[in-house]
């Protein structure tokens, strides 16, 4: 058990799912191969292609939905508030206001660069999740029961 978690951390995640359909027996053959033979490797990589496809769409639409979210499984456990914790890279999940009137959840990352308390931060946020008028440098609460966790609030350490 203790090798298998380790080595899940820095495994990565796959682009493309690994997909294996049912297909022919390879046997040796002499001679040339046939028409049929061809067009049913062709039939065969054209159907797993598509089903490679269709697997990538889905786990988008699911992470754009906020139903999965890749990162959750490659969290290490939850760090303690301490001064080891100055200088890791965060993400905090917010809830934004769009214009039209809908509410958008979003991972903003930061840089922690002090500690209050126990669960209170302060956070130098990276300049790609500023709006207008955001504070560079906010004190933030960092919950023990909000650790990896998809709701407003929750937060993590930053993948990438």
């Amino acid at each position: 058990m203790n090798t298998l978690v380790p080595e899940q951390a820095i495994r990565g995640i796959p682009e493309v799912p690994t997909m294996d359909l049912p297909s022919r027996k390879v046997t040796p053959q002499l001679g040339q191969r046939t028409v049929d033979v061809e067009m049913l490797d062709e039939r065969y990589e054209e159907e797993r292609q598509r089903a490679i496809d269709d697997a990538v769409t889905m786990r988008a639409e699911l992470e754009n939905d906020g139903v999965i979210d890749k990162y959750e499984k490659l969290q290490p456990t939850r760090p303690d508030m301490d001064a080891n914790l100055i200088g890791v890279e965060l993400e905090i999940l917010y809830s934004y206001d769009e214009p039209d009137g809908s509410q958008k959840k979003m991972w903003c990352q930061g840089v922690v660069v002090a500690i209050r308390t126990r669960s209170r931060v302060h956070i130098k946020w990276d300049t790609s999740t500023l709006r207008d008028g955001d504070e560079p440098v906010t004190e933030e609460t960092l919950q023990k029961s909000k650790y990896n966790k998809h709701v407003i609030g929750g937060w993590r350490y930053s993948i990438e």
